[in-house]
């Protein structure tokens, strides 16, 4: 199980799937969304099994659903190592192939013009999808309910395990849409947290993984 730690509060305990943190105090809200950021002078600690992760390597605040992103920079990495593993050891050996016909007639050109040039004799896959500048397919619906399936399903599709940040998915969904999304995340098991200021548990969330800091809360 992940565990969100912020100074001055209890341990919040994040589930596989859908959570969902109302926090009433602006101030606090504000330090909680720059630690997920990544932001390092926010005290806070996001761990698994006592172990201490990386906030930016192991969370993606997507943030207010208006705000444009870039998919590619948030999936990149992801997207080389699934291709690299559905490619066969046919595949492989062709590119592998391919890389050093390259590598040959580059070798030759130094040669012949007597360069003091040299190329690395490395084979990285990855990198020769690098060159082939590998991108994802954009969202086809726009909405704020088709920006937040893409990233769900892109997520999933991926074996993408990170903590998914958005903040008040419902203040742009119907409830309906709300409720379909809250399962699909479960369903796809998808770890995503929604941050919101205000709100009580809905109906389809389980208590478990409602959790709220009220006005009344005194950090020490």
């Amino acid at each position: 199980m992940k565990t969100l730690t912020i100074h001055g509060c209890e341990p919040i305990n994040l589930n596989n799937g859908y959570s969902q943190l109302v926090i009433e105090i602006p101030e606090l809200f504000w330090q909680v969304q720059q630690f997920l950021i990544g932001n390092e002078g926010i005290e806070g600690a996001y761990t698994e099994n006592y172990k201490v992760l990386k906030v930016k390597k192991e969370v993606v605040f997507i943030g207010d659903l208006a705000s444009p992103r870039d998919y590619n920079n948030i999936f990149g990495k992801k997207i080389l190592a699934k291709l690299q593993f559905y490619c066969t050891d046919d595949s492989q050996m062709k590119l592998y192939q391919l890389q050093n016909e390259l590598k040959t007639i580059i070798n030759q050109q130094i040669l012949n013009n007597n360069l003091p040039f040299s190329i690395s004799n490395e084979w990285v896959m990855p990198e020769l999808f690098k060159y082939f500048k590998l991108s994802l397919l954009p969202p086809e619906n726009q909405s704020a309910s088709g920006i937040i399936r893409y990233v769900i399903e892109t997520a999933a599709q991926l074996g993408d395990d990170r903590l998914f940040v958005i903040n008040d998915m419902e203040r742009y969904l119907h409830n309906a849409d709300h409720i379909d999304i809250v399962n699909m995340i479960n369903e796809l098991h998808v770890n995503v947290l929604e941050l919101k200021q205000n709100g009580i548990c809905p109906q389809n969330v389980n208590p478990q993984d409602f959790h709220l800091i009220d006005k009344d809360f005194v950090t020490f």
